[in-house]
């Protein structure tokens, strides 16, 4: 059905259907809104929070400055959902 319409888009205005096609393909994307925005935000501060304070309980010695053990494999997901 609709290979049929695209079809008959294209023979009946050529130039329509394909300048139709690129200007919805430009048009920028509608965001996601603040509140969801500021959720996912939190959400990824509360998990990045929670990888370091993870490896701190379970590998850095008693005192020491640095964590011991905290790759950036952890902050992946993190990113991924921020970008």
């Amino acid at each position: 059905m609709l290979r049929q319409r695209d079809q008959a888009a294209q023979q009946s205005e050529p130039g329509t259907y394909m300048s139709s096609r690129w200007v919805s393909l430009t048009l920028p994307q509608q965001g996601l809104g603040r509140r969801r925005t500021a959720g996912l935000g939190l959400f990824a501060a509360v998990y990045a929070v929670g990888a370091m304070t993870a490896m701190y309980i379970t590998y850095t010695p008693v005192a020491m400055v640095r964590i011991v053990g905290l790759q950036t494999r952890y902050f992946l997901p993190v990113w991924l959902l921020l970008t």
